[in-house]
């Protein structure tokens, strides 16, 4: 890919030489209609040698992977988090959250649906979230972050399946006396 840009640098550093000496003895030869084009087209090709263009975010990546024991998701993030929670928030699935707006600002990956997984049923983006599928309730999860890397392994656990939410924690009013 550096070699194919440097080409094109090197054409666009040819082309900005050479133009000041050819446009006036090539436009007067074409048509109206056709020097706006060619003035458009000259104008499209030179405009990012005097303004470059930024360099494109990229989306986040989700790789899966089979192991002994246990199924990897690797999620590669454009940007590494300033913080993250990673939760079982159902029988069979898994939650990542970010900080708020992060999807707003940073492409969404495409979705993962594996074929050949046991565990993991699915991953997508939902809203501001990720949510992670897996094939049954009894499994069990460790995660770590490294920069932009998310790892979490999954693996099976029969111990999984006797997850339960945690009871919801009534109200206490406050008192102001």
């Amino acid at each position: 890919m550096n070699a194919h840009l440097q080409v094109l640098g090197g054409a666009r550093a040819l082309l900005a030489r050479l133009l000041p000496h050819l446009l006036p003895h090539l436009l007067p030869c074409l048509h109206p209609a056709a020097r706006a084009g060619v003035a458009a087209c000259l104008f499209a090709f030179a405009l990012p040698i005097v303004l470059p263009a930024p360099w494109p975010c990229q989306a986040a990546t989700l790789a899966l992977d089979r192991q002994q024991g246990h199924e990897r998701l690797t999620i590669t993030l454009d940007e590494a988090p300033s913080l993250y929670n990673l939760l079982r928030d159902s029988r069979t699935s898994l939650t990542l959250t970010l900080p708020a707006e992060y999807w707003d600002t940073h492409p969404k990956p495409a979705a993962l649906r594996p074929g050949n997984s046991r565990l993991v049923k699915g991953v997508e983006v939902i809203g501001q979230a990720m949510r992670i599928e897996l094939a049954s309730p009894a499994f069990g999860f460790i995660h770590q972050l490294d920069g932009k890397i998310l790892t979490v392994d999954v693996f099976a656990d029969p111990l999984g399946a006797r997850w339960e939410p945690a009871p919801a924690v009534p109200a206490v009013p406050v008192s102001t006396t």
